[in-house]
């Protein structure tokens, strides 16, 4: 019934003064605290990412009563999506291999854990595995040297990519490949 402080007409414009008001009936609605998270501008009008907290109590004389705290974690959650982006980004490049760019032995791993998971659950799974292993790799880099070695490994890659090209391509090893067909 009365509020200490300013009230949210005083602070906020009408609007999201009354949007406000409606979050209070929520939270007095509930039994548990109500925390949610919107946009809301400042007062310059820039849009500010806040987390809302509110949590409804009786206070001494039996009254039913609201507390609520505000937080503006516009910054905290940039930090976030950046930190997210960027781990994303560190796992895609785990899984990828630096010389020819297809996926490496970690991501054939994760691949062989899922088909075997998929396998065990009795999933009606289809698939074939062809391993290639590139001739005369050795041979190569000792008469003509490793970076003739690496262009051999890269040809050889582009030439197992193109002819499976609707399937996943692993690098595995030094001249060994695996490739992954469903489907």
């Amino acid at each position: 019934d009365g509020v200490v402080g300013l009230t949210d007409f005083e602070i906020f414009d009408e609007k999201t003064a009354e949007h406000f008001v409606q979050d209070d009936k929520k939270a007095l609605a509930m039994d548990k605290p109500y925390i949610f998270i919107e946009d809301v501008p400042d007062a310059e009008g820039n849009p500010r990412k806040f987390q809302t907290t509110k949590l409804k109590f009786i206070d001494n004389y039996g009254r039913n009563c609201l507390l609520g705290l505000c937080q503006d974690i516009t910054d905290a959650m940039k930090i976030r999506r950046e930190y997210e982006k960027k781990l994303a980004d560190v796992k895609i490049m785990a899984n990828i291999d630096g010389l020819t760019g297809v996926k490496n032995k970690n991501a054939y791993n994760e691949e062989e854990k899922k088909i075997n998971s998929m396998i065990k659950e009795n999933k009606n799974l289809e698939f074939a595995v062809t391993v290639f292993d590139v001739n005369n790799l050795k041979k190569i880099n000792d008469t003509e040297g490793h970076q003739a070695g690496d262009e051999y490994i890269k040809d050889a890659c582009h030439l197992i990519c193109r002819t499976f090209k609707y399937s996943p391509v692993f690098r595995i090893g030094g001249d060994e490949f695996v490739v992954v067909s469903q489907g």
